[in-house]
């Protein structure tokens, strides 16, 4: 399902800046803000993992290079939601990159013990 982009908007900036007004941030990452919300394609898990991923970037070059990064443009056909979770995966810390990592080499539908 795809958001309006005024929705889009609410989801974003509850992430992003964690209920507090976005009005408190100078506006040029509201202008960001709202290019990467396009970006994101109306998509709720999207708009919340970038958005959860600025509120830990606190300058202006940070929230634009998540804008310009090219891992928007990786495409799936089966779904745009991957290029934000890329971007997401890309920024986050390298330890926990590896518990990604380590989960990635289980086939899909592993079952693991004690699981139902």
């Amino acid at each position: 399902m795809q958001l309006l982009e005024e929705n889009s908007w609410s989801i974003f900036a509850k992430y992003a800046f964690h209920d507090r007004d976005a009005r408190s941030k100078p506006d040029h990452f509201k202008e960001i803000g709202m290019k990467i919300v396009i970006e994101c394609k109306g998509l709720p898990l999207a708009l919340k993992a970038i958005g959860s991923l600025l509120y830990t970037k606190s300058s202006f070059e940070e929230w634009t290079s998540v804008l310009m990064s090219e891992k928007w443009d990786m495409s799936n056909k089966e779904s745009d939601i991957f290029s934000a979770w890329g971007l997401s995966y890309y920024y986050l810390p390298s330890i926990i990159k590896r518990g990604f990592d380590y989960c990635s080499v289980f086939p899909k539908g592993s079952k693991f013990a004690g699981s139902i």
